[in-house]
């Protein structure tokens, strides 16, 4: 088998065209053509139920709403970051506007703010 594959017990044979004109290629053909006329014949195996996807919208819902409160369960630290981002960022601005003797730039207010968080830790 290794010699035909390989190319090496060549014997002037095309081993390509003795597999086409062999008889057991001939019923392979028939074999193959007998099963798509037979189930071309056949009704299908499943049936349209009408919905678009395998599960209903609730069950979609719940199973990615826990999917997302695991997630968020197992890293803590970059929700809470990025839940009191939006909400420190305005109050910082206003405090800097409002305190002219200790002027603090934003990025060193939210600075100050994460070093507090991590202490707190």
């Amino acid at each position: 088998m290794i010699d035909v594959v390989t190319g090496t017990h060549d014997n002037g044979k095309d081993w390509h065209q003795v597999w086409l004109d062999s008889p057991e290629a001939g019923r392979m053909k028939q074999d193959l053509d007998d099963m798509i006329t037979d189930a071309a014949n056949k009704p299908p195996g499943t049936t349209d139920d009408g919905n678009e996807f395998a599960t209903s919208l609730w069950t979609q819902t719940r199973i990615v709403t826990n999917r997302m409160n695991v997630s968020m369960y197992r890293n803590v630290d970059y929700v809470s970051a990025t839940s009191l981002l939006p909400s420190s960022v305005p109050c910082c601005y206003q405090a800097h506007e409002k305190s002219p003797k200790h002027r603090l730039s934003i990025p060193e207010i939210l600075y100050y703010k994460f070093l507090v968080r991590l202490e707190g830790h």
